[in-house]
């Protein structure tokens, strides 16, 4: 029998609401890192759509500065690798689900490696949330000032400082409502601005539209900055980092019970996969649009943030594209924060099990975890038996990798006051990063590299070391493709990270 050419008997149990039916996008609740999910079973479209937007992010506009100090080769060849590296460590993540048949992130930390390497997750993810909120307020003053002076408006309004302070008015606001459904659209804006971006540089690069100077020196297809090598490395992997949510969408996948035509796929996770690489083809393509382009424009003078080598003397649309990208920013923070906030205050209801013992860290864990119901797609059923599809006979076994369940009482939600005051701490906190970090690519650095370096490859590897050592044979990659990606996730990630700190420190020292 190919594939999945029929109505699979989980899908007769749950009848015709199951058949195939567009579902809506609105902000995710639980936190986790992720900034939207769909509400109901998707399928390989929507699941493209949906990776697509989650890897491709604020960190395409330090992508060409990457290159520059990279080297045009270098830079060309490790973008392409970074996206390689990114899916065996989503394949990994998700032989890890299947293995303990949970649904989120957190949870295969917490089955695999225990209570507090669950909590560990979480924390990580909120960092990285938290470090792009404050790359989001940096490319709002990269751009925003050039604007006004653009307009003409008071000196005063052209200070970089003020603009951030400034900011908080629009951003406070936004992030304290207790829906995002409002901002439902702002991924279709942000895809469309980054559409807009990627042709001026295009027009740029290819000097259709020339704005080259003598200074801006020859291009560089080698470069021996091993200083630049490390510091660079973050960003990119910062660019495809998606695996916090990839556990959302893979059981939004697998909660699509009904087929109406034979499938290619032999299992879900292969059918997952597909995705991860089409999305990741199509990102490494507008990355390697806007990485080169832009750096042919503007050089060894390419910026951290691109959009602040873009100036209407040379360009007369670069303060339209600067103000778009702008309006992107000033969507996506609220977004991003409404699910900091989600991840805080359960982080914050957690926090005491690290000091109890593992029981009541257990019980604790488990009670922060969002209360879904049985038959939901987000639930551990979307792994329930039977299983119809050729390569899945796998799910059938007992799962080997279990945690005893231990009753909990769940969080309460948090109070207006509450939240009113999370979004307070997480707004003036970013302003006030954002208005001391020298440039863009430190965050992108420190973010990218410790955060990234953790969550893209440190624990998926961790994960996959666990589970190939008990089912090996079944596997097509041994423990030591875990243990090359967690040394690789520790050096490249979390090492050059450091590297970044100190070159920020000593600029900072010296200026």
């Amino acid at each position: 029998m190919g594939g999945a050419n029929r109505v699979d008997e989980l899908g007769k149990a749950h009848g015709a609401k199951n058949a195939p039916h567009c579902g809506k996008l609105t902000a995710h609740p639980e936190g986790m890192g992720s900034l939207l999910k769909p509400t109901e079973g998707t399928g390989l479209r929507a699941t493209i759509f949906n990776l697509s937007n989650t890897i491709m992010g604020g960190g395409i506009l330090g992508l060409p500065h990457a290159i520059a100090r990279l080297g045009l080769v270098a830079g060309i060849s490790l973008l392409i690798a970074t996206a390689g590296l990114c899916c065996i460590t989503v394949w990994m993540l998700l032989v890890a689900m299947e293995e303990t048949r949970q649904k989120s992130y957190a949870e295969v930390a917490n089955v695999l490696h225990g209570p507090r390497a669950g909590i560990l997750v979480d924390v990580t993810i909120a960092l990285y949330n938290f470090g792009t909120l404050v790359s989001y307020v940096m490319i709002i003053g990269d751009v925003v000032p050039s604007f006004l002076g653009f307009l003409n408006a008071p000196e005063a309004l052209q200070d970089r400082t003020l603009v951030l302070v400034l900011s908080a008015l629009v951003l406070f606001p936004l992030s304290s409502m207790p829906s995002m459904g409002a901002l439902r659209h702002a991924s279709l804006v942000c895809i469309l601005m980054i559409a807009c971006l990627s042709l001026a540089l295009v027009l740029l690069g290819t000097k259709t539209i020339d704005v080259s100077k003598d200074s801006y020196g020859p291009v560089e297809l080698w470069s021996d900055d091993l200083l630049g090598f490390a510091t660079q490395l973050p960003v990119l992997i910062f660019a495809y980092t998606c695996n916090m949510n990839v556990p959302i969408f893979y059981g939004e996948l697998r909660a699509q019970t009904y087929e109406s035509f034979d499938s290619k796929f032999n299992s879900k996770r292969e059918k997952m996969m597909f995705a991860m690489y089409f999305s990741s083809l199509l990102c490494c393509v507008e990355y390697l649009l806007v990485a080169v382009f832009g750096y042919l424009a503007f050089r060894r003078h390419t910026a951290p943030d691109i959009l602040t080598n873009l100036h209407e003397e040379r360009f007369a649309a670069a303060p339209y594209v600067k103000v778009g990208y702008s309006l992107v920013m000033f969507t996506s923070y609220p977004v991003m924060c409404f699910s900091c906030v989600a991840s805080l205050h359960r982080l914050f209801w957690e926090f005491p099990s690290m000091f109890g013992d593992d029981d009541h860290a257990y019980k604790r864990f488990e009670a922060c975890s969002p209360a879904v119901q049985h038959d939901s797609p987000l639930s551990p059923c979307v792994f329930a038996t039977p299983y119809r599809w050729p390569g899945e006979n796998h799910l059938k076994e007992p799962a080997e990798f279990v945690k005893k369940d231990q009753a909990g009482i769940s969080p309460p939600a948090p109070t207006l006051w509450e939240r009113l005051l999370l979004v307070l701490a997480l707004v003036s906190s970013s302003i006030l990063l954002a208005a001391v970090l020298p440039d863009l690519s430190v965050v992108f650095g420190l973010t990218g590299g410790f955060c990234g370096g953790l969550v893209t490859f440190c624990f998926p590897a961790m994960f996959y070391i666990r589970v190939a050592s008990k089912k090996g044979e079944r596997l097509i990659l041994g423990t030591w493709a875990g243990h090359l990606l967690f040394i690789f996730g520790l050096l490249a990630g979390v090492g050059s990270s450091a590297i970044v700190a100190l070159e920020a420190i000593n600029r900072s020292s010296s200026s």
